[in-house]
């Protein structure tokens, strides 16, 4: 806004060059940052995962194991998943069923908020995370990625194990 700009939602992939490199080292100076990506690549999907409300309760599940593996011994503060509000109800429910199990377990107060994340600054930066590691899988361009590894703790993961049969081919 400092810069003239009237956009007040950010989403890295639609952001002009400028946006991005300002937002990136404002990201990069907020060292009380700690990120987890989670990333699959479809074409290993295996057929009972290929449908949205399967693949999103793996992902619920691994980002409750993740952060039950990670903060059950470090905090005694409550845990606030939030996930974008663009999912249908039948998502939700999904997602839902596959991380409160996990979540319950952490012996902390935990919720679930389903918000649009465009508005929303945690929101804004998971996306510039997922922007970078989009780039630097996809586009072998990892100036981004090394940019935010470099200033705050982030780690990530590949769901499936590449070594697997290709089950999913995009149609043509």
């Amino acid at each position: 806004m400092a810069q003239g700009s009237e956009d007040l939602e950010f989403h890295a992939t639609e952001n002009s060059r400028g946006t991005r490199k300002r937002v990136l080292s404002c990201i990069s100076e907020m060292s009380v940052l700690r990120v987890h990506t989670l990333w699959v690549n479809k074409a290993f999907t295996t057929p009972h995962l290929q449908s949205e409300v399967a693949l999103l309760g793996l992902f619920g599940t691994e980002m409750a194991r993740w952060i039950e593996k990670t903060l059950r011994k470090t905090t005694d503060e409550q845990v606030i998943m939030i996930f974008d509000s663009v999912l249908t109800a039948r998502q939700q429910k999904a997602f839902l069923k596959a991380v409160k199990p996990i979540l319950s377990n952490l012996g902390v107060p935990y919720r679930v908020l389903f918000h649009p994340v465009k508005q929303d600054l945690n929101g804004q930066i998971a996306d510039y995370f997922s922007w970078a590691t989009f780039r630097s899988l996809e586009r072998n361009d990892c100036e981004a990625a090394k940019q935010l590894n470099n200033a705050v703790t982030w780690d990530y993961s590949n769901l499936f194990n590449e070594k697997r049969e290709i089950c999913w081919v995009r149609p043509k």
